[in-house]
């Protein structure tokens, strides 16, 4: 089945496990997480994906090498972290996720 994504689609939630900031190895490849914010900018906790039994497909999809390469954008509805469709993807496209600069890698 040949399946396009209409721009505006949102996937998600990403899963995995839930950690307090004090608990986070800053010098540790995070690059399995995401940040979380309180609606004042401060970091509400991060999701872990690094353990294997905690992953979903969202995991697995990489970054975009700058903007323009991107057809998804990292959202947070609520106190989770979506993927959104930046455009109308074809099924013969990779998924690429652009961090911007709403949220980190670390």
């Amino acid at each position: 089945l040949q399946t396009w994504i209409k721009a505006g689609t949102e996937m998600g939630p990403f899963t995995g496990t839930i950690i307090s900031p004090e608990h986070v190895d800053l010098l540790k490849n995070n690059n399995l997480m995401w940040e979380v914010f309180n609606d004042d900018g401060t970091v509400r906790y991060f999701i872990d994906a690094s353990q294997e039994d905690h992953r979903s497909w969202m995991t697995y999809i990489k970054c975009a090498r700058n903007e323009q390469e991107q057809n998804l954008e990292v959202v947070q509805i609520g106190s989770s972290i979506f993927y959104r469709a930046v455009e109308t993807i074809p099924p013969d496209q990779e998924l690429l996720v652009w961090y911007g600069n709403s949220h980190n890698t670390f």
